[in-house]
């Protein structure tokens, strides 16, 4: 029984050897003097500036950088989020490209929905442009009447005064409506213009 403990013992011991062995690691870095140092240890205050784990051989295990500075870390999230927004613009353009297609058989096809919707929108600026004259229109006849009544009677009526002011308010709220609507029809224009070049870029017309 004794023999065979000692014999169960040096195996052990002959096997545990070598794997103590592989797994002996040291730490090189470089000390404040600018001198490469290995040890089994690394002080905290250069574990910070970047090191490499070897093993007994000298083989590097793993290298691990130094850290990032606070104008380092800033930048590294400005590139983060810029390759986000990049792949999100991506994403959006690819669900864009497939609605595209899947709406338009071709680029004429795009050309007349353009034309309709162009259209419908002109037909409300007209209609906005013809109010304009007719409020201007009365607005003129209704200070021509002022001029007559002041000449004559040395005053103006309210009635003749209140609608002055309220012509002129029409025509500033007019005004912006036709201004609304005209920048709604060059919007319209510029959009199909470019879903009909999106459409040729993507199918290679």
């Amino acid at each position: 029984m004794r023999i065979n403990f000692l014999i169960v013992t040096i195996t052990i011991t002959l096997f545990s050897i070598p794997t103590q062995a592989a797994d002996e690691v040291y730490f090189r870095y470089t000390n404040i003097n600018g001198v490469t140092v290995i040890d089994d240890f690394i002080p905290a205050k250069y574990a910070g500036k970047g090191y490499s784990i070897i093993n007994k051989d000298g083989v590097v295990i793993e290298i691990i950088p130094p850290a990032l500075t606070l104008a380092e870390i800033a930048e590294k999230e400005r590139q983060e989020k810029t390759q986000k927004q990049l792949a999100e613009q991506a994403r959006q353009q690819e669900n864009s490209d497939r609605h595209l297609l899947s709406t338009f058989a071709s680029t004429e096809e795009i050309a007349l929905t353009r034309d309709r919707v162009v259209a419908q929108l002109q037909i409300k600026l007209t209609s906005l442009e013809r109010n304009r004259a007719d409020q201007k229109k009365q607005l003129d006849k209704l200070r021509d009447d002022a001029a007559n009544m002041e000449r004559s009677l040395g005053n103006v009526s309210d009635t003749i005064q209140d609608g002055i002011k309220d012509r002129k308010q029409k025509l500033v709220e007019l005004d912006k409506l036709i201004a609304i609507n005209a920048g709604r029809v060059e919007t319209a224009r510029k959009e199909y213009q470019g879903k009909i070049e999106r459409y040729n870029t993507i199918t290679g017309s």
